[in-house]
């Protein structure tokens, strides 16, 4: 049996990853609910992480420009708040940290659900959609809304050397 084929075996389940992102959403963005959505056509920005060890994986999240800005908005709403003086519009470097934060939570989150020994990567950000790896198997994938902007989240196998 290839890794591929015994890591499958470890999948999460799209119920698991729903239940992670829910928490993960209500604590650090919004107890404001995401909906069950169709796919969208295109995403602005995407943030990932991976997992390598007796699993190994990678989780990817998917955001417009608005859903990115709204997202950030509310996870830096105590910063925003305290400074008067700051923009309408965050900061590029303000949406990579706060979306990359996502993916690290959301990632670390899936890590602890799987089997040891594991690391997981820095979250990797890109203002344009990330194409997939050579190496990743898409496994499972949440199509959702939040404020009427799309969040797609994937979760990957990727093939162990």
């Amino acid at each position: 049996m290839s890794t591929l084929e015994s890591s499958e075996q470890l999948l999460p389940s799209t119920d698991d990853l729903m239940a992670l992102l829910e928490q993960m959403w209500d604590s650090f963005v919004s107890p404001m609910p995401l909906l069950p959505a169709a796919p969208a056509p295109a995403h602005d920005w995407s943030t990932s992480v991976s997992v390598d060890g007796a699993w190994s994986g990678r989780i990817t999240l998917y955001l417009s420009d608005a859903g990115a800005q709204l997202i950030a908005g509310r996870m830096l709403a105590s910063v925003i708040a305290a400074d008067p003086a700051a923009p309408a519009a965050l900061a590029e470097e303000d949406l990579r940290d706060a979306i990359g934060e996502l993916a690290n939570i959301l990632g670390g989150n899936l890590k602890s659900l799987m089997p040891e020994p594991s690391v997981l990567s820095l979250p990797v950000v890109e203002h344009s959609p990330a194409a997939p790896a050579d190496d990743a198997a898409p496994r499972c994938r949440l199509d959702l809304a939040w404020q009427g902007e799309p969040v797609t989240v994937h979760v990957q196998l990727i093939a162990s050397n």
